[in-house]
């Protein structure tokens, strides 16, 4: 079912307004072990449909990656998780234009 996500990342500004970021996001299951429910990254049409149309910034790559948790010592259940890193580059352009430019040129 389609859906949407709302996340927040944080970031590196050192190199502001030439920098490159990168988000993790995680979904894992709540009440599904991984005996029932495996999370899974689509096997073609996850990279091709998932960027999203950014003026500031553009998606250089998505990395999906599946994995297991486990959060009790007691118990050996295991639970599916699926991350998916987000690498975004800024398109400095504004910056340059509008604040970088003008001011070496008061310089």
């Amino acid at each position: 079912r389609p859906g949407h996500v709302s996340a927040r990342c944080d970031m590196d500004l050192r190199k502001f307004p030439f920098d490159s970021q990168n988000c993790t996001l995680r979904f894992e299951s709540w009440s599904l072990s991984s005996e029932n429910l495996v999370l899974l990254p689509m096997a073609e049409g996850f990279a091709e449909n998932a960027h999203p149309n950014f003026q500031e910034f553009t998606v250089t790559g998505l990395r999906p990656q599946e994995g297991l948790s486990n959060y009790n010592i007691i118990s050996d259940t295991e639970w599916s998780s699926l991350e998916i890193v987000i690498e975004v580059k800024r398109l400095p352009h504004y910056y340059v234009s509008n604040a970088i430019v003008p001011l070496l040129l008061l310089t």
